[in-house]
């Protein structure tokens, strides 16, 4: 059903629909998609279900999150990465209206920083995965994106001190890159 909502029919009376409206619906199945499908029919589907979240709770840091992941997913790089800009903001904010908005933030500056290091905009990528440092999200791959970036900025000795770190998670994936890269900087 929320398929055939037209967006700007929805726009244009989204007061009315109030709380008959199922904003949670929209994000589960947007993730649901996200996570099963990759064929353009079912992500249109979530494009459509993300966006009327979008439209219902603007400010909604879950629903940028989601709407943005469907556009990187379709190949839309720069309508992803102004939707995370606008999601992440200016600085971490002093209250986030949930823990799901909480936890998008953080994930939405993991996602920038590695869009930042694809795009060559490493300072940007520091700032970004510094900050998603403090999630209990972070790890190995956080360190080694980080150390990538320092070095692409020429700060070699941070860029030591990340593949350290990196390497220092026994058994991760990043461990050997990170000794690699180690090795190279040392040599």
């Amino acid at each position: 059903y929320y398929y055939s909502i037209d967006p700007a029919d929805f726009q244009a009376r989204v007061e009315s629909f109030g709380p008959g409206f199922d904003f949670d619906y929209c994000l589960r199945e947007t993730r649901t998609i996200l996570d099963k499908y990759n064929d353009l029919d079912w992500l249109d589907v979530a494009r459509h279900l993300s966006g009327l979240a979008l439209i219902a709770r603007p400010q909604s840091l879950t629903a940028k999150l989601m709407h943005a992941r469907v556009r990187l997913r379709l190949g839309e790089r720069d309508e992803a990465i102004s939707l995370l800009e606008d999601a992440r903001g200016p600085a971490i904010p002093e209250r986030f209206a949930s823990n799901d908005d909480q936890d998008s933030w953080y994930t939405v500056s993991q996602l920038l920083g590695d869009l930042y290091l694809e795009t060559g905009e490493p300072a940007k990528a520091v700032a970004c995965l510094n900050d998603f440092r403090r999630s209990a999200k972070s790890g190995a791959k956080t360190w080694f994106k980080l150390a990538q970036a320092y070095e692409a900025l020429g700060d070699l000795a941070r860029a030591r001190k990340c593949y350290g770190q990196a390497a220092a998670y026994d058994g991760n994936p990043y461990a050997g890159p990170a000794l690699e890269a180690l090795s190279r900087l040392e040599g």
